[in-house]
This record gives C-alpha cells, sequence and structure tokens, in this order.
C-alpha cells in the first residue's frame, strides 16, 4: 500500500524545488564571503518560494475549512492548531516550512551520498553494514553511517560571529580570548579527531557514542534536523544496502560528481546475488 507524502508540499515539480532549496541554502550556510551572485541566486529562489507557498497554505486552509478530506502531512497538522491555541500564523507556517525544505534537501543528499562514498573504499566495512540491513538492525547501520561521517562529513566546520568578548577554556593553558564581532571557525571534523575526545581517532569505529558527534553541531545550535536524521540516515542505507551486495560502478560512473557544492552522482552496481 503506498504511503501518503508527509514531509514538505507539492510541486511545482522536483528540478525547481531542488534549486530552490539548493540556492537558498548556498547563501545562508556557504556564501561566507557574501558573493554576489549566490546572495542573487537565494534572492530569486525565495521569491518564487514565498507564493508557491503562499497558495499551498491558502488552499490547504481552504479544504480544512469545507471540511474536505487532505493529507495528513506537516503543513495539514501546521494549520490545524490555531494562532489562538499557539500555533503559527500563515506567514510563520511559510517561513517555517522554507526552512525546513531548504535545510534538508541539501544537507540530507550530501550526508548521505558521502556516507556511502566512505564505506564503497572500505570493503569490510561494506560488508558488514550490509549484512545489518538485511537483518533490519536499523540502529547497527546507524553506527556504520555516523562513523563514515566522521571520515567524509557533508560540513567540515561551521562559521559563528561572536556576540559579546569571550574566553574559551578560561584558565587553561589553551585559553583563547575572542572578542565582539569575531568570525570564529569551529572545525567540527577536526574536532571529532581529537585524540582526547575520540579515543583512537583514526581508526574505523562503531562502538562511539552517537552524542560524541559534531555532524549536527552542538549545545544552543545543535542542528534541528538531529533526531530526525538519526532515524532518517539509517533507513535510506538500509533500503541501499538490504538486497545484492553493493559496489562501486566502474569508471568515471562510480566517481562522486559535483554541482558546486553538493554532489551531483555517485553510482552503484548490484551483485547478481547477495554472495557475488
Amino acid at each position: 500500500m503506498p504511503r501518503e507524502p508527509y514531509f514538505g508540499t507539492p510541486g511545482p515539480d522536483t528540478a525547481t524545488q531542488v534549486r530552490w532549496s539548493r540556492d537558498i541554502f548556498q547563501q545562508i550556510f556557504l556564501n561566507v564571503g557574501n558573493s554576489s551572485l549566490p546572495h542573487q541566486r537565494a534572492l530569486a529562489a525565495g521569491a518564487e518560494m514565498r507564493p508557491h507557498l503562499d497558495a499551498q497554505i491558502a488552499a490547504r486552509r481552504d479544504a480544512l475549512a469545507a471540511g474536505e478530506g487532505v493529507p495528513n502531512d506537516v503543513l495539514t497538522r501546521l494549520l490545524q492548531d490555531r494562532p489562538e491555541d499557539g500555533g503559527l500564523h500563515d506567514i510563520a507556517i511559510r517561513h517555517n516550512l522554507i526552512g525546513l525544505i531548504a535545510g534538508w534537501i541539501p544537507t540530507v543528499s550530501k550526508a548521505f551520498a558521502g556516507a556511502v562514498e566512505e564505506l564503497l573504499d572500505r570493503p569490510a566495512e561494506l560488508e558488514r553494514v550490509q549484512q545489518a540491513a538485511r537483518a533490519g538492525d536499523h540502529e547497527l547501520v546507524g553506527r556504520y553511517v555516523f562513523e563514515a561521517l566522521r571520515f567524509r562529513p557533508q560540513t567540515w566546520a561551521l562559521l559563528r560571529s561572536c556576540a559579546a568578548d569571550f574566553t574559551v577554556a578560561a584558565g587553561k593553558p589553551r585559553a583563547t580570548r575572542f572578542r565582539a564581532g569575531s568570525t570564529v571557525l569551529i572545525a567540527t571534523q577536526s574536532a571529532m579527531f581529537d585524540e582526547h575526545a575520540f579515543a583512537a581517532p583514526n581508526e574505523f569505529r562503531i562502538d562511539r557514542d552517537f552524542d560524541d558527534y559534531l555532524h549536527f553541531g552542538h549545545g544552543l545550535h545543535t542542528c534541528f534536523g538531529r533526531e530526525i536524521n538519526h532515524v532518517h540516515l539509517p533507513a535510506l542505507a538500509v533500503a541501499l544496502f538490504e538486497g545484492p551486495g553493493v559496489q562501486r560502478a566502474t569508471g568515471e560512473a562510480g566517481q562522486m560528481s559535483w554541482d558546486g557544492p553538493y554532489p551531483a552522482s555517485l553510482t552503484v552496481s548490484f551483485a547478481s546475488d547477495r554472495n557475488g
């Protein structure tokens, strides 16, 4: 029985939604020098996306008011919570949908492609993750995925602006003073290879604590999608690895290709049987 779409909104088409999300994401998270072209692309994407979502929200609200059957998805649930009862007004719903879609599509596709790429380069781990997938062990598959991401993360660092004067590691030999307004580069991948925090950091190990990974940031700025992706990424991996043996396709097709900062393709092939 087909499942009802739950996340996102209809149309206008997949290519357009991918373009919107990538252009907005690149401006917010990757355009550290505020270059003009990514900035203009993001503004154009927002100008197209806002009226599209406004129309979707209005149509769904009218359908709810008329008692029509509607999908039990994120949009419906947001609209069912009335503003007077603590729910969001339509413009806030639109803003949240833009943030969710723009933050989800580029990051999940890049993270999953990176994890698969890393596992393809590790034959022993690739075989074991496939065994776990065939056994339906999502938790074990997740351990392989998140450890693979430590070696090939969807982002290796975060940029933050220091809001006030602050000293990191105050009272210790490594104490460092940051002035208000300073731009701070937080090297999350480097931190995940710090031997003081990760035992045998250069080894691929699946016994690490999920909470130690910095794939989703930490503390106040922990990614909104952390818990969702704790389920989502392993589910994607199970879907790929639970069948016949997976291997990198031959030639250039089997190498990751890129569309700017985003993976464009990575082709795999399947063995004729699980022992192939």
